[in-house]
């Protein structure tokens, strides 16, 4: 039993290897081509498909912080999405990022991987929009657990969305991406402005 766990162990780690080394090359394509276009919008369209590549990157580098023989922690998964998120923004030294998460440990891939990806597009929507409008770019993150459900609350002190609150049916591969993710896992949205962006997101416990 011994044996074979350590063998899942050395597999998974190969396995995460080439899959980072995949997402890598393909951001490295990209950003090939990204040198060789003159036309504004469509550097920028595939500067944000790179940002959702390294969002992916990120989320994989994080789940494979969990080893197989123990149970998925949520805070610390979190925790690690946040620090990367950080690490590999240019701005990280003007971030500052309050956590505050219920721990569950029986949660499945199927379910952390798609929080993963919606707390790096929000993330990443921060800073987009930030625009210096403070000093320091504050996000709140919270997590509870309330009769089954998962609800997490996610606000930032930016100057909040053009119209009042995120178009869910309308906009780009962002918002399409983040109703997608939360779709997957059955929950429902929405958001406002509160002195900054909020986005409450709630779903089922798997």
């Amino acid at each position: 039993m011994s044996q074979s766990l350590e063998t899942s162990k050395i597999l998974q780690s190969e396995l995460h290897h080439r899959v980072k080394n995949n997402l890598q090359i393909i951001i490295s394509l990209l950003e090939l081509n990204i040198d060789e276009i003159e036309d504004v919008n469509a550097k920028v369209r595939l500067e944000n498909i790179c940002q959702r590549i390294y969002s992916i990157a990120s989320t994989h580098d994080a789940l494979n912080g969990e080893h197989i023989d123990k149970k998925l922690k949520t805070r610390r998964f979190i925790n690690s999405i946040c620090d990367n998120f950080v690490n590999y923004s240019q701005v990280g030294d003007n971030i500052i990022i309050n956590s505050s998460i219920n721990e569950l440990e029986d949660l499945s891939i199927d379910t952390m991987m798609p929080i993963g990806m919606i707390l790096n597009e929000l993330l990443n929507n921060s800073l987009k929009h930030f625009n210096n409008h403070h000093d320091k770019l504050i996000i709140s993150i919270n997590l509870i657990v309330k009769a089954e459900k998962i609800i997490i609350k996610y606000k930032d002190n930016g100057p909040g969305f053009p119209e009042g609150k995120l178009k869910q049916r309308e906009g780009g591969i962002g918002t399409y991406l983040l109703s997608s993710m939360i779709r997957q896992l059955n929950g429902t949205w929405n958001s406002s402005n509160d002195n900054g962006a909020k986005t409450i997101i709630e779903m089922e416990k798997k």
